[in-house]
């Protein structure tokens, strides 16, 4: 679809069909296939949202990867996985913790370290699978 200067309109209406974004170029640009150019740009409908933390793993001394879950009658459904610098603040409250012996998620046990699921962070995300699960998360 081509729309000149009617992309905020476009856009919100992605938004409200929960599509994955739109992307915006010069009118006079050409398509280069393989090659990244200024002339187009991907603008991504990225959601936000508070979930539990239930875990982490330890990646490497700068690195974790936090395990998310949501509540589902009554129960924490594990959502995936973001990862936090050790820099970030939440690195700490999540380090200090009280830990846990045994998944608190209904649907993952792995070998990780699990918490107490009553600490929430916001996640960036561009949309879920049909599992359910998290497509690219990210914390900003």
């Amino acid at each position: 679809i081509y729309l000149s200067e009617r992309g905020k309109d476009l856009f919100l209406s992605i938004k409200k069909l929960g599509l994955e974004g739109i992307v915006a170029k010069k009118k006079d640009s050409l398509y280069h296939p393989n090659e990244r150019t200024n002339s187009w740009l991907k603008i991504k409908n990225i959601e936000s949202k508070y979930f539990y933390i239930g875990g982490y793993i330890e990646n490497n001394a700068y690195t974790i990867s936090l395990l998310l879950g949501e509540y589902q009658k009554g129960k924490l459904n594990y959502v995936g996985k973001v990862t936090l610098g050790k820099k970030n603040p939440l690195y700490t409250k999540v380090a200090n913790h009280k830990k846990e012996n045994t998944s608190p998620f209904i649907n993952f046990n792995k070998k990780v370290i699990y918490i107490n699921p009553s600490l929430k962070c916001k996640v960036n995300f561009l949309e879920r699978t049909k599992k359910k699960l998290l497509r690219q998360p990210f914390i900003s």
